[in-house]
Order: structure tokens, then C-alpha cells, then sequence
């Protein structure tokens, strides 16, 4: 009965350092709400007319609901959550972050709600002693993480965190399920169906929503031990988790992986399947590196310039960190008995980037990807200190503790008032990551936007000359180059015959993306709204584009119309409409509109000849 007073105690501190830290939080990240959008922001849904919603109807639910058009499930609690932003906010970019520091907010509290169970668990099964103040300080280093930055207040990333917010409730869940479980009572079914229910959730936010039931079963593997009061109920959760790896494992061998494998997937990227995959074992050691070494200056946000591997020796790199990678999996198993939490954060880690570091056509590194994973390396490292701290005096690593929240909150309140300001955030950019292309093209197109257009504004110089920088490094698109013909043109300026040859010599060379395809789309409307455009040098822009291949057929359609209307040249249209003919060969009813739209337009025989 004494006990009963501490434990309320407890339990009302315990509110309160979640509301503290939830309030942290937005304290930290307010600076940066004065931002602007950025990159992928723009595509997913400021120019996606779907998540613009002015007026709630079943119409615009269903419209907000499918906004993201590409793969299963297409998001649709997120691109919701999105439209109900633009519901309240409009085109305003605060209230967009608003909501992601709420949610980012909220999530720590969640973090420190499953740490402090996940280690009464540990405590309990290991015979461990965790404070229960550590789990607010790992907490708090999770929320603080200047690597979190760019995901909450990178707008687009609400996705990524609102099935992260899915997949630790999903966690409490299991976890509050399993006590029940192992203490025999009835309630457990009720905890592990609202697992479920969120993972679904989770699923629907973002794919990586799959990934919470693996999380379940390293927690499972490491801590509980599939521990339960009777061994049916343990041959039951055996069976699930069985089932659950199978379904899994089919999924990916039956329905995955053979579209994964289709050269089309691929053929905008610069490199194979194959070699995204080695490149990952050089991306995963340095995501370690960025969560244990917090300087701002490792983070990037863009990371085109991010060279991929060719080989195990190409560069040696990729060959050490496959090894590294590996000695990190055969430490966990050694040390499950003696330090869970180490096992269980490497385990978390690599379960966290099973989808992004798989065979699918993504690009190689991202910051956002890691939102999760960060949890898993600080388990770890928290592990190993825990059998180094059981040595010190305690008030020294108190002192440690609060040293590194400090340190974590000074070095975010930095990024975040960074990022709240374009202009600073975009030279930051820069100056961190002068070979990227996406970071020069936006710091570009930032001093056009100041200049208002007029060539004689010093802003105007400023973005002709960024665009000539980026126009030069290795692998840069066709971007910058598009931009100095407009800038030159508007300007009243002669276009160098070698920009046009730079230009058409990337199509016929390099990895064409859907961002190239926008560029050749783009000037060719610019030629017919009337811009006095070279119409030789389109014709053998037009020329080369037809003559690659996994061109999209839209984009050869519109070219042919374009060469037999403008140019004159029926040889060229012709083999535009075969073109794009031949890529829908599949799907017949796409064929079919295609030959009525060529009809229409008078030159169905362009594409019989």
C-alpha cells in the first residue's frame, strides 16, 4: 500500500515530461515554419489540383483519397491529411509544417511512451535495470536529431512520418498485448487488433506502414522470446509470425520482384539494379555515421550527385561496408542475451530500410528514410552505454545526459531557423553540396524569381550564372540548360550553337527522366505560344529523343504532332507516332485512343506508313 502513492507519482511525472517534451518539440522546430515548399512538395500536391480542397464533398474525399496516383495503396491518409491542410491554409506553406511539428511532436511522446514499456519489458524478462529517465533523454535525442529536420519540415514527408506516428502505436500495441498475453489475461486480443488496426493505417499513409509487423518480430525474437502463459498460446503466436514471413516472401518473389526486374523500371536512372543494391552497402554505414555524428554539414538533402558502386571494388568502400554491415548482424546475435537493447536497435535499423535499401528503382540515399531508423541506432548505442554507465557515477552521466539533449536541441534550433528562411537555406545548400545539380537549380531559380524578370536586375546575372555552373557537372539533365536558351532568348541575347549541342547531346547520352521529358515538352510549347526557338535544333532534339528508348508514349505523341505541325517534318512525326505506338503495344484500348486521336487530327496515315 506504501508503494501506491510513489507509483501515482511516477505516473503523473511521466504526463509530464510527455507534454514537455511534445511542447519541446514545437518550441524547437517554430523557426522553421516560415519556409517555403520545396522540391517534391511541388509535384504531390502543390500543383496536384486533387488535394485542393475548398469544399468538402464525398467527390472531393474520393479525389483527396487517390491524389497520389502512382502504386497501391496511394497514401490515402496522408494526401488526406494534405487536403485538409489546404483546406485551412490554402497555398500557405506555414500551416503545411505546422502540422508536420505536431505530428513530429506527437510522435516523440509516442516514443517515449513505447521506451518506457519496451524497457519495464527488458527490465523485467533480462533482469536489467533502466531508469526510466533514460527513456525520456532517448526520446528526446530521437525528437532533437538534427538528422529529423529535413523530414518535418520537408512538407511532402508528412507521408513518411504519419505511418511512422501508425507504426509506434502499432508497437505499443503489440507490446501491451504481449503483457497481457504472458499474464494470462483476456484482454490481449483486444491490444493486438488495435496493432493491426493501425498498421493498416500505417500501410495506408506509406508503404513502409508493411515494415510494423517485422518490427513486432525482431522485438519478438529479442525481448519476449515468444513468452507466453501456456504453450499453445506460444505455438499460436509462432504459427503467425511463420505465416507472416511466408506471405511476405511470396509477395515479394511472385508479385515484387519480377516487375522490379523490367528494364523500363530502370531505364531512368543512371545505374542498374545490381548496383543500387551494392551501392546500399556503402548508403547504410554512412546513414550509422549521420546518426551518430550529428553535424549538420553531413546532411545535404540532396544527394544527386551520390556516386553508385560498380562493383564490390568499385569503389573498395562497398566491399568494407558489406562487411561492416555484416559484422553489425553477427554482434547482435552475440549480445541478444547480455544487452537486448543493442541487438534489438541493429535489428530495428535494418528493418527500417528492408524496403528503401531493396530492389526497387529509387533513387540511392535520402534523409527522410531514417526517421524511424534513428530510434533503432540510438537502442543500440544506448545499449552499449548501459553496461559502460553501471560503472560511473551517476551524476556523471546525468550530467552527459543533459549535455547531449542541449547539444542536440542548440544544433536543430540552427537547421531549423535555417530552413525557415528560403534564401539561407538554399545557399546552405549550396555552399554544403556544390556538385548538385537540384541544389543549384534551386538556389538558380530563387534569383530569377528575385530578379521579377528583368534582365538587367543583378539577380538576373546571379541566375544565369548558377544555371551555367550546374549545367556543367557530371550527370547534370537538360534543367539548366533549358533554362539559359529562355533566359538568353527573353533576354535579347544570341543562344550559343555548343548550348543547344550540350543540350541535345545529354538526350542522346544519358539516363533520360521524367524531369528531361518536361524540359523537351516545355520548349516545344514555348515554340508554338511563339518564341523565336531554333527550329533546326528542335528538329534534332525531337530527332534524338524518338530515337531512344522507354520514352514515354505521351511525350512521343505530343512530339509528332509537334515535328508533322511546326516543323513540317512528316519522316520525323512518323516515326514519333510508331514510336509511341509500338511502347502501348499492350494495351489495346490505349492503342485504340491513340489511332482515334490521330484520326481526329487528320494523320492517322503517318502512323500506317
Amino acid at each position: 500500500m506504501k508503494s501506491e502513492p510513489i507509483v501515482q507519482l511516477w505516473q503523473m511525472w511521466q504526463k509530464l515530461l510527455a507534454v514537455g517534451l511534445f511542447l519541446a518539440v514545437i518550441l524547437l522546430y517554430w523557426p522553421g515554419l516560415s519556409g517555403a515548399f520545396i522540391f517534391d512538395d511541388f509535384h504531390n500536391f502543390v500543383e496536384n489540383p486533387a488535394v485542393h480542397v475548398d469544399e468538402w464533398s464525398l467527390e472531393a474525399v474520393e479525389d483527396a483519397a487517390t491524389a497520389y496516383g502512382s502504386g497501391l495503396p496511394h497514401r490515402p491518409v496522408a494526401t488526406l491529411s494534405l487536403a485538409v491542410d489546404h483546406y485551412f491554409w490554402g497555398e500557405d506553406a506555414f500551416g503545411f509544417k505546422l502540422t508536420n511539428v505536431l505530428i513530429h511532436a506527437l510522435n516523440a511522446s509516442l516514443v517515449l511512451l513505447l521506451l518506457l514499456k519496451l524497457q519495464g519489458e527488458v527490465n523485467r524478462q533480462f533482469h536489467q535495470f533502466w531508469p526510466p529517465w533514460s527513456a525520456f533523454v532517448l526520446a528526446a535525442v530521437w525528437a532533437f536529431h538534427p538528422l529529423q529536420v529535413s523530414t518535418v519540415l520537408y512538407v511532402v514527408q508528412r507521408m513518411e512520418m504519419l505511418a511512422v506516428m501508425l507504426i509506434l502505436l502499432s508497437l505499443i500495441g503489440y507490446l501491451q498485448g504481449r503483457r497481457h498475453m504472458i499474464g494470462g489475461s483476456g484482454k490481449a486480443a483486444g491490444w493486438f487488433a488495435l496493432a493491426m488496426i493501425c498498421t493498416i493505417l500505417a500501410i495506408l499513409s506509406k508503404e513502409i506502414g508493411v515494415l510494423a509487423p517485422l518490427l513486432m518480430l525482431a522485438m519478438e525474437l529479442v525481448v519476449f522470446r515468444f513468452s507466453c502463459s501456456t504453450e499453445q498460446s506460444a505455438r499460436r503466436l509462432k504459427a503467425f509470425f511463420v505465416s507472416l514471413v511466408g506471405f511476405y516472401l511470396l509477395v515479394f518473389l511472385v508479385w515484387v520482384l519480377p516487375q522490379q526486374v523490367d528494364p523500363a523500371r530502370w531505364a531512368h536512372r543512371e545505374f542498374t539494379q545490381y548496383e543500387r543494391l551494392l551501392t546500399q552497402l556503402r548508403v547504410l554505414p554512412m546513414y550509422i555515421y549521420w546518426v551518430l555524428v550529428p553535424a549538420p554539414d553531413h546532411y545535404l538533402f540532396y544527394y544527386d550527385q551520390f556516386s553508385h558502386s560498380k562493383g564490390l571494388l568499385r569503389p573498395v568502400t562497398t566491399l568494407l561496408g558489406g562487411i561492416f554491415l555484416a559484422s553489425l548482424g553477427v554482434v547482435a546475435w552475440l549480445v541478444r542475451n547480455r544487452s537486448p537493447m543493442v541487438a534489438l536497435g541493429i535489428a530495428w535499423f535494418f528493418v527500417a530500410h528492408i524496403l528503401t535499401s531493396n530492389v526497387f528503382s529509387l533513387e540511392l540515399v535520402f534523409e527522410h528514410r531514417n526517421y524511424f531508423a534513428v530510434l533503432g541506432g540510438l537502442l543500440a548505442v544506448a545499449g552499449l552505454l548501459q553496461m559502460i554507465a553501471a560503472s560511473l557515477n551517476r551524476r556523471i552521466v546525468a550530467v552527459a545526459a543533459a549535455a547531449l539533449v542541449l547539444g542536440l536541441g542548440a544544433i536543430t534550433a540552427t537547421q531549423t531557423a535555417t530552413w525557415g528562411n528560403q534564401m539561407n537555406l538554399a545557399l546552405a545548400l549550396v555552399e554544403r553540396n556544390p556538385d548538385s545539380e537540384r541544389a543549384g537549380l534551386d538556389l538558380g531559380e530563387l534569383y530569377l524569381d528575385y530578379s521579377d524578370g528583368y534582365s538587367t536586375s543583378p539577380f538576373f546575372e546571379s541566375a544565369m550564372r548558377q544555371f551555367e555552373r550546374v549545367a556543367v557537372v557530371d550527370g547534370a539533365s537538360i534543367v539548366p540548360d533549358q533554362a539559359l536558351v529562355l533566359m538568353k532568348l527573353d533576354s535579347g541575347r544570341a543562344t550559343p550553337p555548343d548550348l543547344w549541342d550540350r543540350l541535345i547531346g545529354k538526350l542522346r547520352d544519358q539516363a533520360l527522366r521524367s524531369r528531361d521529358f518536361d524540359v523537351v515538352l516545355n520548349l516545344l510549347r514555348q515554340r508554338r505560344d511563339g518564341a523565336e526557338l531554333d527550329d533546326a535544333k528542335l528538329d534534332a532534339m525531337c530527332r534524338t529523343l524518338v530515337e531512344r528508348r522507354f520514352v514515354p508514349a505521351p511525350v512521343l505523341v505530343q512530339v509528332g504532332y509537334f515535328s508533322v505541325q511546326v516543323l513540317d517534318d512528316v519522316e520525323l512525326a512518323g516515326l514519333a507516332f510508331r514510336q509511341a505506338a509500338d511502347a502501348i503495344s499492350d494495351d489495346r484500348e490505349a492503342l485504340e485512343r491513340l489511332r482515334g486521336s490521330l484520326a481526329d487530327e487528320g494523320v492517322l496515315h503517318l502512323l500506317e506508313g
